[in-house]
């Protein structure tokens, strides 16, 4: 009896010292939590009240922007953005959305550097313009605000994920006349998953500063097949 309360006992003990480096744990690898490998793919139970679901993101192919080989990532509404995730992290360059508009940076913005601290905000901004048809329909200023804010666990309909990093991303595009639009999210990353939950908003606002439209996102992983394997929760 006492060596199966023994070993019960250190048992117990290794998961929660496991926990607690975790927790104590203040710099993480962007690629064990941002999955980009051709053919990842994630469906998401959209909870908002609006918008379509499921939601499904896909790194759908490599092509060729700028000479660049780069990954484009899909969303089952027609948007995509092209973008790569390499030693000095997650960078942007071009977004597209359904109705041949595209937005376009003067340079590629660096969304997130490849190692997060928490608590430790990273900044970033480009010039950008917005073509419909080829045609500039309107230029100024985007800027990312990204922050690793903590560990926590995420209840998904795919189950539990321990131990996700809690990211909160502040995008913001400020055109020529002052109006702006952007959104706030955030999103709990599981390590080798990916975001299994995402919360936050859309918005748009006049040159004022007043909101004048919001619309809510809130999205739970219900299933993801990642380096070919379906995800189970852990």
């Amino acid at each position: 009896m006492r060596n199966y309360y023994s070993k019960s006992f250190a048992i117990l003990f290794a998961l929660l010292f496991f926990d607690l480096t975790v927790c104590a744990q203040k710099s993480f690898a962007l690629k064990d939590y941002f999955l980009n490998d051709v053919g990842d793919e994630w469906q998401y139970k959209n909870l908002a009240p609006d918008g379509l679901s499921p939601i499904i993101t896909k790194v759908a192919a490599t092509e060729n922007f700028g000479g660049k080989t780069v990954l484009r990532r899909t969303e089952n509404n027609g948007d995509y953005r092209l973008q790569t995730l390499d030693a000095k992290g997650l960078t942007v360059y071009r977004l597209y959305f359904v109705g041949d508009r595209f937005i376009e940076y003067d340079a590629p913005i660096l969304l997130m550097p490849a190692r997060l601290q928490l608590g430790e905000t990273h900044k970033s901004a480009a010039k950008y313009k917005t073509t419909v048809g080829g045609e500039t329909k309107e230029t100024g200023t985007q800027t990312y605000e990204t922050v690793a804010e903590k560990i926590e666990d995420a209840d998904t309909p795919l189950g539990r994920f321990k131990n996700c990093l809690v990211v909160r991303t502040v995008a913001l595009r400020v055109d020529a006349s002052g109006s702006q639009k952007g959104y706030e999210l955030v999103e709990w990353h599981a390590k080798g998953v990916g975001a299994v939950k995402v919360a936050g908003e859309l918005f748009w606002k006049n040159k004022a500063g007043d909101v004048t439209r919001r619309f809510k996102i809130n999205a739970e992983l219900e299933k993801a097949t990642i380096r070919g394997k379906s995800v189970k929760a852990k």
